[in-house]
């Protein structure tokens, strides 16, 4: 894959996990040609509206969802185009997609077990271990896991769990995200987890710090996006 490509598919599994995170929650949303929208709440963290394609003017939507929405729901500009400051939005993330492509894995990887969230102790285990909850708020529900696309992967020690992530399998590519531990733990869950033959590439988003950190395992930015909120 291009670069290009490598972003659209990027874009395009990004959709389908917030799809799937909507879903887990009964709401309903929609794929358009150029956008993704949900027009009920979204968990926190998660936007109302994506835009799926380059140059869309976004900005009908934006009204409709503006007379549905309480302040404070979320856009994603996936290719870092949009100024919507005038639009009452603020800029509260800037970011790059990044990709490991088939060719590009780390040789020097670790072996050992990278374990999947099963059953509903292990899920209370990972969310316990990811600890972004906001209070009084639900991110990530159980019905989650019946999602045959979604994994979510972990590595422990003595016990209890020290990294983990979210998996989403749009059979294009492997997206990850939600990474959380340590340093040196997310460097032994991704060696562990690269110890698998890659059939296609893995693609996520993060900032440049998360991309430098990436770089050593063989990621490497390919695209620019932004999240904005309305005010």
């Amino acid at each position: 894959m291009t670069d290009l490509e490598l972003v659209q598919a990027a874009v395009d599994n990004n959709i389908d996990w917030c799809a799937a995170v909507a879903s887990s929650h009964h709401l309903t949303s929609a794929r358009h040609s150029h956008l993704w929208l949900c027009e009920q709440q979204m968990p926190p963290f998660y936007p109302n509206l994506i835009t799926a394609t380059k140059g869309q003017n976004p900005m009908a939507t934006i009204s409709r969802l503006d007379e549905i929405l309480a302040p404070g729901w979320g856009l994603k500009d996936s290719y870092g185009m949009l100024n919507l400051e005038d639009s009452g939005f603020n800029k509260i993330i800037v970011a790059r997609w990044y990709a490991l492509t088939v060719g590009g894995v780390l040789a020097d990887t670790e072996k050992g077990i990278v374990s999947s969230v099963d059953d509903e102790d292990d899920f209370r285990r990972w969310l316990s271990a990811w600890g972004e909850t906001p209070d009084n708020s639900v991110v990530f529900v159980a019905a989650l896991l019946k999602n045959p696309r979604v994994k979510l992967l972990y590595i422990e020690r003595d016990h209890s769990i020290v990294a983990g992530m979210a998996q989403y399998d749009s059979g294009q590519v492997l997206g990850i995200s939600n990474i959380f531990g340590d340093g040196a733990d997310i460097g032994v869950l991704l060696r562990r987890f690269l110890t698998v033959k890659l059939t296609v590439p893995i693609v996520g988003y993060g900032t440049d710090q998360d991309i430098e950190f990436l770089e050593k395992f063989g990621f490497r930015g390919v695209g620019h996006l932004s999240v904005w909120l309305k005010q």
